[in-house]
């Protein structure tokens, strides 16, 4: 079995991302849509929502772009289609390769931002709150002169010395 170091780049993911596309092809031009280009449904292999969403909000965000949505045909299918239609004649897969690329600049700044911040010591710590059992068992004894017991979030965490 393969640890998930030794996979390359690109290949971790669903547990189908080794499912080889049918016909070697990553992406393909499903039939029907328009004869001029301006409508496509694509069908994306080994992909799944993740790619789905993030896509069609980057497509949408296209003021060429008229209409953008996506769909998983099956659960069991490792595959997505993704509706684009454009106005005035656009291309549509123009507006895909370059929603594309638009995703591939904004993962590589996240990225980036990340590993800075990892770097210098720069990131939000989380602390657990620990809730006070003194008070909730004076509470829960009917004292009246009990006061409420506090945490700093709504975590459950209870310590119990």
């Amino acid at each position: 079995m393969e640890r998930l170091d030794d996979v390359p780049i690109g290949t971790q993911g669903p547990h189908y991302a080794s499912i080889p596309p049918p016909n070697g092809k990553k992406v393909e031009i499903l039939p029907g849509g328009a004869p001029d280009g301006s409508a496509c449904t694509f069908c994306i292999h080994n992909e799944d929502h993740t790619i789905g969403n993030v896509l069609r909000w980057m497509l949408m965000k296209d003021p060429e772009v008229e209409f953008c949505g996506y769909s998983m045909p099956h659960p069991s299918e490792p595959k997505i289609h993704v509706r684009v239609q454009m106005y005035d004649g656009k291309s549509a897969k123009e507006a895909v390769k370059k929603a594309l690329a638009n995703l591939e600049k904004v993962f590589t700044t996240i990225g980036e931002k990340y590993q800075d911040s990892v770097a210098n010591d720069d990131y939000e710590r989380f602390e657990d709150k620990v809730m006070d059992m003194a008070a909730i068992k004076k509470m829960t004894a009917g004292d009246p002169d009990a006061p409420a017991p506090t945490a700093g979030n709504a975590d459950t965490t209870m310590e119990t010395s």
